[in-house]
């Protein structure tokens, strides 16, 4: 259930993600996990154990949003969850090999954003199929959780976006987009960028990864208790050795 904008700038991109859940599944800062000269990056969910949006320092970024083309009828149960699925991608060493092979039976619908050299990809499961496209990467996207907005409310939510990022080059466009996550606004705060519903989801986390010329910038915004972690990390084709993590 999250909200993502996709912004390419002139050496990389911002990848900016709005975590709409219940309270209980809120992390409190970043992980970081090494297997030799590789490093992984992410917020963990404190009751799956997964993830929704990491970095990799093999110049590998992704996300994660609920939810296919609509939304969709529960199982009682599954497979695994989801968040576990964009870590599986994480330890991966082949990102081709991955979406080819790899069993998303009996797994919840999703839709998975893939950031990696020049392209981003998109991979939308609907419980049945896979389907992976790459977008390009030069045009501005948002993405509106099908579990949570329907295509109405996913239409003025573009609209805005669009609006906003209109006015971006007055601005530093990191801070300018994650602006736009805080009060981005259709009138109606259960579906505004910044999302509450009462005894319900409601943004509990904002995200923003910025990749410029080979090097992850992350900013992780735990909204429930006002914290900022940072972490930065250089990817393995510029430097193998060394990777920081920088808690603010």
């Amino acid at each position: 259930m999250c909200t993502v904008t996709y912004l390419p700038t002139e050496k990389g991109y911002i990848l900016t993600h709005n975590r709409d859940e219940r309270p209980s599944r809120s992390s409190q800062s970043l992980t970081m996990e090494k297997d030799g000269n590789r490093s992984l990056i992410y917020p963990k969910d404190q009751q799956a154990h997964g993830s929704w949006i990491f970095i990799h320092s093999r110049g590998l970024s992704a996300c994660l949003l609920n939810g296919a083309f609509d939304n969709h009828e529960k199982n009682q149960t599954y497979r695994i969850s989801r968040g576990k699925i964009l870590l599986s991608l994480a330890q991966s060493k082949h990102t081709d090999t991955w979406l080819n092979t790899y069993d998303l039976d009996q797994i919840e619908p999703f839709t998975m954003i893939i950031c990696q050299d020049d392209e981003l990809i998109e991979l939308v499961w609907d419980g049945n199929k896979k389907y992976v496209q790459n977008l390009g990467i030069n045009i501005p996207t948002i993405w509106s959780s099908s579990t949570l907005y329907n295509p109405e409310i996913k239409l003025q939510r573009k609209q805005i976006f669009y609006q906003w990022i209109d006015n971006i080059k007055e601005y530093d466009p990191a801070a300018w987009l994650f602006r736009f996550h805080e009060v981005g606004s259709i009138g109606d705060i259960n579906n505004n960028i910044l999302m509450y519903r009462e005894n319900g989801p409601r943004t509990i986390c904002t995200s923003q990864v910025i990749f410029n010329n080979g090097v992850y910038s992350f900013k992780y915004l735990d909204r429930l208790k006002d914290s900022t972690t940072v972490a930065r990390l250089k990817t393995k084709k510029i430097i193998s050795k060394k990777s920081e993590l920088l808690l603010a």
